[in-house]
């Protein structure tokens, strides 16, 4: 379960991906599912290649990462 918790800005949610808990990131995660499907492929080959993730703000580029982070070190436990 999600604690509810204040906000700052006189009560008005500010999106920040680095203030998530690991369940509400990966609660959160629904479009870019083809990207990071994409991306744990490539991160799961035996050499890794360099990646450059690009976009616009606010896009989902920092949520994507944790993801991919949040996932791989659960399966390398």
């Amino acid at each position: 379960m999600i604690e509810q918790r204040s906000f700052p800005f006189g009560g008005v949610p500010v999106y920040n991906p680095q203030s998530l808990s690991k369940d509400e990131a990966l609660a959160q995660f629904h479009v870019r599912q083809p990207a990071y499907e994409h991306l744990m492929a490539l991160l799961r080959q035996e050499r890794p290649p360099h990646v450059l993730i690009i976009g616009t703000r606010g896009m989902g580029k920092t949520t994507l990462l944790q993801r991919c982070d949040t996932v791989s070190k659960t399966n390398s436990n």
